[in-house]
């Protein structure tokens, strides 16, 4: 097994403020996240304060919680908590409470925070979809691996994360901790990548194929969701106008963003390492599991220059030319 190199104080302080400040992928209307957008705002008003060291307080806040996991869905439940402890203005009531019946785990609340009116239950998800174009006119959103879905995670989130709190026996342990769950808030966060060339020839998913769980994400996605692209490898080359500093994004590093410290690379260079990348000839430090992932799409961004420093500028999801037609494959009869 690949060994995975520690997580320095700097990526969890970037973490933790992009955890906190990060926009919304969407918003339910029954499970709104009235309490991260306060947590949003807090964030976002302390970076514009110049005068305050941020990444050295958060590094050490940081180092205090161990945060060492190395699955992402995990980093980013921790920085969140961090980001609530560090800026919020709710107390951390639980975190990560687990609801027991008998030996039988029912399901874990994320985060329990103290508000005026009683406990609020935040449930936590971060995600990358890419986007595939319908017969509806819209976008159907597909993980990296093309299994998982947004339209499918959100129907798991509904049917039951976002329902524990009615459960008789949390209500049970909620009562011998002394508070009682009296909101819950859908907290999802992440990036959108859309097709990059809109004259591109693209498979769609046909109208048979569409469910109404596909069509209320269409109507919760938020306006400032976080975005980027997806290209296929053989128009790579459209991306060259972007500019000529690049890296690219090793999972790891997805909940920070991306700049100058990681390895820049000029567009010829970062071809070359796409190439390798997708023609199994990948290094290591390509991916975490080089021969499962050369035929998953490889994040990489462009660099821009903000005062005299390169800073991310837009993230691209490259994926292998037959990338959009395996993802349909997996549209069948298990749909709904």
């Amino acid at each position: 097994m690949k060994h995975k190199p520690p997580i320095s104080p700097q990526q969890l302080a970037e973490e933790i403020l992009w955890a906190g400040s990060s926009a919304h992928m969407l918003i339910h209307p029954d499970y709104q996240p009235v309490h991260s957008q306060a947590l949003e705002a807090a964030c976002r008003n302390a970076l514009a304060d110049d005068a305050r060291n941020l990444h050295h307080e958060l590094g050490a806040l940081a180092e205090s919680m161990v945060m060492r996991s190395h699955f992402l869905g995990v980093r980013f439940e921790q920085a969140y908590l961090a980001a609530c402890r560090f800026f919020g203005p709710y107390d951390v009531l639980e975190a990560n409470l687990q609801v027991i019946d008998e030996g039988q785990t029912l399901g874990e609340f994320d985060l329990l925070l103290e508000s005026a009116n009683g406990a609020v239950h935040q449930e936590l998800a971060v995600k990358f979809y890419l986007g595939l174009p319908s017969a509806a006119g819209h976008y159907i959103w597909f993980g990296p691996g093309q299994r998982d879905r947004l339209d499918l995670k959100l129907e798991a989130l509904l049917q039951r994360q976002l329902r524990l709190s009615d459960d008789a026996v949390a209500k049970k342990l909620m009562a011998s901790l002394g508070f009682a769950v009296k909101q819950v808030e859908l907290v999802i966060k992440g990036y959108l990548f859309y097709p990059f060339d809109s004259t591109a020839t693209l498979p769609e998913v046909t109208q048979d194929k569409l469910t109404p769980s596909m069509e209320m994400v269409k109507s919760l996605l938020t306006p400032d969701h976080c975005r980027g692209y997806w290209i296929q490898k053989t128009h790579l080359e459209q991306l060259s106008g972007f500019g000529d500093h690049w890296v690219i994004l090793p999972k790891a590093v997805w909940l920070q963003p991306a700049h100058s410290a990681q390895e820049a690379l000029d567009f010829h260079s970062l071809v070359s390492r796409i190439e390798a990348y997708f023609t199994a000839e990948a290094l290591e430090q390509l991916s975490e599991t080089p021969r499962l992932s050369a035929a998953r799409p490889l994040m990489v961004a462009s660099l821009g220059l903000v005062n005299g420093r390169l800073v991310e500028n837009t993230r691209f999801f490259i994926t292998p030319d037959d990338w959009a037609d395996r993802a349909l494959q997996h549209l069948g009869p298990k749909l709904r």
